[in-house]
C-alpha cells in the first residue's frame, strides 16, 4: 500500500469482513458476481439467523443497548417487562439493527425513567406481523391488506378494553370508519 504523499510502498496486513443478504454461489453460477472476488472473499462463512428466529436473545439485547445509551448519555432508564413482551410479538424484519434503533428512538424521545408500551410505535405495539401474503402464493394484495387491516383493528381493540372510541384513535381513524370496517370483516360483536 502506498499512502499519498508517502516515499515508498508500506506493508500492512490486512482482514475484509463482508456481509451480505444475497446468495453470493447463485450470483456467480448466474455470472452477475465475479467468482474470483468470490473465492477471495469467501474464506469462513457464517449463516446467522433472523432475530425472529432466536426471539430470547431480545432480553439479552434489549438491556446491552440500554446500557450502552446509559453509558453513553449518563442517564439512566429502564424498560418495562411488558415492553419485552411485546418485542416478542414483533417479527422484527430490520433484525437486531432495527431493535437498536428502535430502542434508542425510545430512550430519545421518552422523558420518564421506565420505558412502557406507551412509548413504543404503534406498528410495534401492535406487533404488526410479515405479511401473510408471502405465505399464500394464491393470495391476492387485496386480501393480505384485509389480512392486516383485521389484525389491526382486532388488536387495537384489545389495546382499548373493547373501546371502538380508543380503538378509533389508537389507528388514527374516525368512529364512523372503525364501524365499516368492523360491519365488512364480520368483528361487530367485538
Amino acid at each position: 500500500m502506498e499512502k499519498i504523499g508517502a516515499n515508498g510502498p508500506e506493508k500492512v496486513n490486512v482482514r475484509i469482513i463482508a456481509a451480505t443478504n444475497r446468495d453470493l454461489e447463485k450470483m456467480v453460477r448466474e455470472g452477475t458476481f465475479r467468482e474470483d472476488l468470490f473465492y477471495r472473499l469467501n474464506v469462513l462463512t457464517l449463516q446467522l439467523p433472523p432475530l425472529r428466529q432466536h426471539p430470547e436473545d431480545i432480553p439479552l439485547l434489549v438491556q446491552n443497548f440500554l446500557t450502552q445509551y446509559c453509558n453513553r448519555t449518563g442517564e439512566y432508564k429502564k424498560i418495562a417487562s411488558e415492553v419485552i413482551d411485546i418485542f416478542y410479538s414483533y417479527s422484527w424484519p430490520g433484525n437486531i439493527r432495527e431493535l437498536k434503533a428502535l430502542i434508542e428512538r425510545i430512550l430519545v424521545c421518552s422523558d420518564m425513567e421506565v420505558i412502557t408500551k406507551d412509548d413504543l410505535p404503534l406498528n410495534i405495539c401492535l406487533g404488526i406481523r410479515e405479511c401473510k401474503y408471502n405465505e399464500d402464493p394464491h393470495s391476492t394484495l387485496n386480501k393480505a391488506l384485509e389480512e392486516t387491516e383485521r389484525e389491526l383493528i382486532k388488536k387495537a381493540l384489545e389495546m382499548a378494553h373493547e373501546s371502538k372510541s380508543e380503538a378509533a384513535r389508537i389507528l388514527g381513524i374516525s368512529r364512523t370508519r372503525l364501524y365499516r370496517k368492523l360491519k365488512q370483516f364480520g368483528l361487530e360483536d367485538a
